[in-house]
C-alpha cells in the first residue's frame, strides 16, 4: 500500500530518475539481499569428500541449479532464469527419487 502511494503522489518527481540510477538501485538491493555466505558454503562443501555420499551429491546438485538460475538470469532474463532454475532443480530431484527406488 505504502509503495503504491509512493508511485502515484510522486510519480512526476520519480519519472525525472534517470534509469542508470534505477538500474544502479537495483542491483546494490540485489547485492545485499543475496545470501553469500551460503553460496560459498554450497560451492566449498560440493567439492569436498564426505563420508555421506547422498548428501554430498546433493551439495553438487543444488549448486548446479544455483548455476543455470545465476547464468540464465544474467544472459536471458530474471523470471526466465529463475524458471529454469526450478525446473532444472527439480528435474534433479525427480531422477534422484527415482533412483533410491
Amino acid at each position: 500500500m505504502v509503495l503504491t502511494a509512493i508511485l502515484v503522489l510522486f510519480s512526476p518527481a520519480l519519472g525525472s530518475v534517470p534509469m542508470s540510477s534505477l538500474a544502479g538501485l537495483m542491483f546494490i538491493v540485489a547485492f545485499n539481499t543475496f545470501e553469500w555466505k551460503e553460496t560459498s558454503s554450497l560451492i566449498k562443501h560440493a567439492y569436498e569428500e564426505s563420508s555421506k555420499v547422498n548428501q554430498n551429491k546433493q551439495k553438487y546438485f543444488d549448486l548446479i541449479g544455483l548455476l543455470v538460475t545465476m547464468v540464465t538470469c544474467f544472459y536471458v532474463d530474471m523470471g526466465v532464469g529463475i524458471v529454469a532454475g526450478v525446473v532444472v532443480t527439480k528435474a534433479i530431484d525427480i531422477v534422484q527419487y527415482f533412483k533410491r527406488k
